[in-house]
């Protein structure tokens, strides 16, 4: 959509502006609506005109429905590809998490290390073992 608006624009009025341009001034144009909006609604303030608000309520009274490309969020993605019956539906399969207590949580990390310390001492009286052993040989001889 903000392509074409592009080609029109360069094609109308000879101005030369990428789609992102467009989009972008769009929004601007959007949000500063919604700031005058939201002045003129609370008591107290003057009035604040609403710049392009003709130009706005004939897009709105059109489609003013700006639909992204991709809409996305934990569990699948759809793509809105227009001129096309090709809209595509991806759904991520995510194993769902099981719901656990701080409790349970740090119960099981102490065990793990608990664990880890028991191999570190394992591991510790292993070599000191094989290092008397050596030692005994050596006087031994």
């Amino acid at each position: 959509m903000w392509l074409e608006i592009s080609k029109d624009l360069e094609k109308n009025l000879t101005l030369q502006k990428t789609p992102i341009q467009c989009e972008n001034r769009f929004k601007t144009i959007i949000r500063r609506k919604r700031i005058c909006e939201k002045s003129n609604s609370t008591s107290g303030s003057k009035r604040v005109k609403v710049n392009f608000e003709n130009e706005i309520k004939k897009i709105a009274a059109k489609d003013d429905s700006v639909e992204p490309e991709v809409l996305q969020n934990s569990s699948n993605i759809i793509l809105n590809v227009k001129n096309s019956n090709l809209s595509k539906e991806f759904n991520s399969k995510k194993e769902k998490r099981t719901k656990r207590g701080i409790l349970e949580t740090l119960v099981e990390i102490h065990k793990e290390q608990e664990i880890k310390k028991q191999e570190r001492h394992e591991e510790k009286m292993k070599l000191l073992k094989n290092f008397l052993e050596k030692e005994n040989i050596n006087k031994d001889s």
